[in-house]
């Protein structure tokens, strides 16, 4: 039997929080397996904690390039290599295991900071239904 929209629009919303519920766990972190210390090109993936983005990159030990898998590509592109070298992931599924880690380190540092902020506004506050006029 077909759903109307109010029963699937319900069956989604369970999907999500089912879907965020699983999301609130800790993950292993992930090194980058493809050192960029040797001379020679390699091609990988990179993941980017501030766009929250994986993507292929290249890198040797003295430059590297996002968003193209070779430095063939990059030049063939029109852009430019960013200097340093860069460690990558050999796949994009290590890479995405990577990113997930580093956004779980920076979410826990920012909920520890948001309950210290919470303990101590505890201890500062006057409560709302106290009068404190005529005192003093």
């Amino acid at each position: 039997m077909a759903m109307n929209k109010a029963e699937r629009a319900h069956v989604e919303a369970l999907e999500q929080s089912l879907r965020e519920a699983r999301a609130l766990r800790w993950s292993d972190p992930v090194e980058p397996d493809l050192l960029a210390s040797s001379g020679n090109e390699i091609s990988g993936f990179y993941a980017n904690v501030y766009s929250k983005k994986v993507g292929v990159a290249w890198s040797t030990g003295t430059y590297h390039g996002r968003d193209c898998a070779s430095s063939k590509e990059q030049k063939a592109s029109g852009t430019s290599a960013s200097q340093r070298g860069i460690d990558l992931y050999s796949t994009r599924v290590r890479a995405l295991q990577a990113l997930r880690h580093e956004i779980v380190k920076q979410a826990v540092k920012d909920l520890a900071d948001i309950d210290r902020q919470i303990e101590e506004a505890k201890t500062e506050e006057v409560p709302a239904n106290s009068d404190t006029r005529g005192q003093g």
